[in-house]
C-alpha cells in the first residue's frame, strides 16, 4: 500500500509556499538589503565617532588633573628688569624707554665707570653681589677693559640673577677672605677698607660722592648734619679701591656729569 494512502495529506495552511521570483520580490528584498547596509554603516560611523570623542575627552580629563603650577621666575626676572632699568636710566639720564635689552651700555653713552657705578647701586638695592669675573663672563669677554662696550643690559640683567641665588656675602667680604690687603676695584664700606693694609697706595673713592649723599640726607632730615653725624654717615658710606690716577680720571668726569645736569 502506498505511504501516500496512508499519511493524511497536510492542511493547506501548512503547506510551504515557493517564493515567487517576480520582479516585484526582488525589487523589495534589494531595497530592504541596502537599508540594512546603510543602518549597519550608521552605526558603525556612530561607534568610531564615539570612541574618537570619549579618547579626547580621556586626554583633556588628564590635561586638567595635572595643571602646571604658575611659576614665580617670570614675575621674578620682570621685577628684576624694572630695577635695573630704572637704576641704569637714572643714572644715565635716559628715558626707561630707550634702554633696550640687547643693546650694549656703551651705546647708552655710559663707559666703564659708569657701569660700576650702576653695578653698585643694583648691589645695594638688591642686596646681591656681582663679581667683575660674572660681568666679564656675561659680556663674553675675557677682560674687564672696555667692558661697558661690551656688556649688554640683557647679559647684566641675567648675571644679577644668577647673583641673586648665591651667598649674600659683599664683594668685600670675600675678597678679605682670600687677602686682607686692598685690591683694586674692591669694594666695601669707608670704615672697613680705610682700616686694611693699603701698600699699592689706592685711593678711596666715594661711590656716589659724598657730598651729594650728604646733601641728599640733609634734603630728608630737613636741616645741616652735624661733624659727628656726618662723620658717622662717612664712615658708612660706600668707596671703591682705584690707583691715584683712575681715581682722578673717574672724579673728573662724574663732575662733568654733574655740571651737566644742572645746568
Amino acid at each position: 500500500m502506498p505511504v501516500s494512502s496512508v499519511i493524511a495529506p497536510l492542511p493547506k495552511r501548512f503547506e510551504v509556499q515557493p517564493f515567487a521570483a517576480s520582479n516585484g520580490g526582488i525589487a523589495l528584498l534589494l531595497l530592504s538589503l541596502r537599508r540594512i547596509a546603510a543602518i549597519a554603516e550608521l552605526l558603525s560611523f556612530g561607534l568610531m565617532t564615539m570612541k574618537s570623542c570619549l579618547l579626547i575627552a580621556l586626554l583633556l580629563i588628564a590635561a586638567g588633573c595635572s595643571p602646571k603650577q604658575p611659576s614665580s621666575e617670570p614675575a621674578m626676572n620682570l621685577e628684576l628688569h624694572r630695577v635695573i632699568q630704572k637704576i641704569a636710566a637714572e643714572h644715565l639720564d635716559k628715558p626707561v624707554d630707550a634702554l633696550i635689552l640687547d643693546a650694549t651700555f656703551a651705546s647708552f653713552g655710559a663707559d666703564d665707570l659708569d657701569l660700576v657705578e650702576i653695578t653698585m647701586a643694583v648691589e645695594e638695592r638688591l642686596g646681591i653681589t656681582i663679581s667683575d669675573d660674572e660681568l666679564t663672563k656675561a659680556a663674553g669677554t675675557h677682560s674687564d677693559q672696555n667692558l661697558a662696550a661690551h656688556l649688554t643690559l640683557r647679559a647684566f640683567e641675567g648675571a644679577a640673577s644668577a647673583a641673586t641665588k648665591q651667598s649674600g656675602l659683599s664683594r668685600n667680604t670675600a675678597v678679605k677672605a682670600e687677602d686682607g690687603t686692598l685690591r683694586e676695584a674692591q669694594v666695601g664700606v669707608y670704615g672697613e677698607l680705610s682700616k686694611a693694609p693699603n701698600p699699592n697706595g689706592y685711593e678711596l673713592v666715594f661711590v656716589p660722592s659724598l657730598e651729594l649723599l650728604v646733601a641728599q640726607s640733609e634734603q630728608k632730615l630737613g636741616r645741616q648734619m652735624s661733624q659727628s653725624e656726618r662723620d658717622a654717615f662717612k664712615q658708612r658710606a660706600a668707596v671703591m679701591a682705584l690707583p691715584p690716577a683712575v681715581a682722578e680720571e673717574f672724579k673728573r668726569r662724574r663732575a662733568d656729569r654733574e655740571a651737566i645736569g644742572t645746568r
